[in-house]
């Protein structure tokens, strides 16, 4: 069985994406802080289609600790889409922003990204039916081209 990955997915961009997969058929694997919130997900997404496994996981992404765990965790899974969606930002002036927090979306934004998505393309890279790299014509980074992605040896 085929998994769909989402991380952020108690909310916004995550919990609407987790909906869209659903609508197409995709089993999931919700990740997010807010288990609540991923329990009402959970029986929204089986209002949409009862036949889907859909399995939540509580974990806070911005704890270093937990990254590697999470990911550890959906070993059972064959995971055929991996969605980075967790995030935050901080809109304060640079004078009056917390520093715990800086650390912390750090944390989340930057190396919970990187550990997870790296960790994927390297156990999948070569199973049929995943892309773990740009497909031709998407969008990159100013300054990264489609030839120097596809030159980045994982």
């Amino acid at each position: 069985m085929k998994y769909t990955v989402i991380t952020g997915a108690s909310s916004g961009i995550g919990y609407e994406t987790a909906l869209a997969f659903a609508a197409r058929g995709k089993n999931l694997i919700i990740a997010a802080r807010r288990t609540e919130e991923l329990e009402k997900l959970k029986s929204k997404v089986t209002d949409i289609n009862p036949n889907l496994d859909v399995v939540i996981r509580s974990v806070d992404l911005s704890v270093t600790a937990h990254v590697c765990a999470f990911y550890d965790s959906l070993q059972d899974y064959q995971i055929e889409t991996w969605i980075n969606n967790a995030g935050f930002g901080n809109f304060a002036s640079v004078g009056e922003q917390n520093l715990n927090k800086i650390e912390s979306m750090i944390h989340l934004n930057i190396e919970a990204l990187t550990v997870l998505s790296s960790r994927y393309v390297r156990d999948y890279a070569d199973v049929e039916g995943t892309q773990p790299c740009p497909p031709p014509n998407f969008m990159l980074p100013s300054g990264i081209n489609n030839t120097m992605a596809d030159s980045i040896n994982f």
